[in-house]
């Protein structure tokens, strides 16, 4: 890599943290290039310093947001961390029994295996009256799988069996090798683009939060900031469940640990 791309490409990593909040370390610049390396192509530039200076001109945000796209990891899975699952199903009779709707934001879902394996549980254990879903994340290309909830055959392997009857359809002819979550489904599910380093733009409150696997790409005054902005949205009692290999104690007040990964706001 020439001096000058290595410039670039450290460009585009200063770029993407200003939209992310997600730092890249140094030893990452092989990957950014890999993954831009598309665009630089589809675009004709030259080379990564012609394509940054491109993608940064005034008025050029559907470029930018591709960018974004491309440097975003996307790690995820259908009923990944059961115990989760479970606990989803314990809820789930609790809020139907009281007759109340239980509200739950899967944050940064990637393309949607997680609100749908949400989805899948709920309409399960509390039918079809007493459950919302909203699910987000920062990348639009991510967003627009999960809303066709279009996914590869062998991605069904960790959907209970029982699930995969009644809310999966298996593909034919051109989607031999596919299946897709029914529609009755897809539509109860609310997928929006939202930025977790900026204001969270939406009044509602939610009793339980996925925020799953998400702060591990982040330093400790950001991860702050996140968790101050998603708790902000979290009800009194309400659950933040994230990744087993992540712990929020020493960065915020008010949570309590429960269970492994899932904390509930005490105030």
């Amino acid at each position: 890599m020439s001096a000058s791309d290595e410039s670039a490409i450290e460009g585009f990593m200063r770029f993407f943290e200003a939209e992310s909040g997600i730092s890249l370390s140094r030893n990452k610049q092989y990957l950014v290039a890999q993954r831009l390396e598309s665009r630089l192509r589809a675009t004709k530039k030259k080379n990564y310093a012609d394509y940054l200076a491109w993608v940064q001109l005034a008025g050029n945000e559907p470029e930018k947001r591709l960018v974004v796209d491309l440097l975003t990891t996307n790690e995820t899975s259908f009923f990944r961390e059961v115990d989760h699952f479970k606990l989803m199903a314990k809820l789930a009779k609790e809020y139907r029994d009281a007759g109340k709707v239980l509200r739950i934001w899967s944050a940064a879902c990637s393309s949607g295996e997680e609100p749908y394996s949400i989805a899948m549980v709920l309409d399960q254990y509390s039918g079809n009256n007493f459950w919302e879903i909203d699910a987000s994340d920062l990348s639009e290309s991510m967003l627009d799988i999960a809303r066709q909830g279009l996914y590869p055959l062998r991605a069904s392997d960790r959907v209970p069996q029982r699930y995969l009857k009644q809310y999966c359809l298996r593909g034919r002819g051109a989607y031999q090798d596919q299946f897709m979550i029914k529609e009755s489904l897809r539509k109860r599910v609310y997928f929006c683009n939202r930025n977790l380093m900026s204001d969270v733009d939406c009044d509602k409150i939610y009793d339980a939060i996925f925020l799953r696997n998400v702060l591990i790409y982040f330093d400790a005054n950001k991860k702050k900031r996140i968790l101050q902005k998603v708790i902000e949205r979290l009800a009194i009692g309400g659950r933040l469940i994230i990744g087993h290999a992540e712990s929020v104690l020493g960065l915020i007040d008010g949570l309590e640990q429960v269970q492994p990964s899932v904390y509930i706001k005490a105030k």
